[in-house]
């Protein structure tokens, strides 16, 4: 009787897609949270200076036009932006 064969890959294949797949989401997780960091300085700028909240969509607006000149940085001003309209609104 032939030996039944996993489909699921075993070994240092494995590894090196989960260490792969580990580093993307950290990667990710670090953009998203400096984006949620420039986003707080901005929604607290915002109200400090009685300005109204949608100027946050500005830079919303140039992530949306010019993502490919953002290189790396399109997620972090991505995440920025929305994040700065919520928090420029309270």
């Amino acid at each position: 009787m032939p030996s039944s064969k996993h489909p699921y890959q075993s070994g240092p294949a494995l590894s090196a897609a989960i260490n792969q797949l580990s580093r993307g989401l950290l990667g990710g997780a670090i953009r998203c949270a400096l984006g949620l960091a420039i986003a707080l300085l901005v929604g607290r700028a915002l109200r400090r200076r009685h300005l109204h909240w949608s100027w946050a969509a500005v830079l919303l607006v140039a992530v949306m036009l010019a993502p490919s000149a953002l290189g790396g940085w399109t997620l972090t001003l991505g995440v920025a932006g929305v994040s700065a309209l919520a928090w420029g609104r309270r």
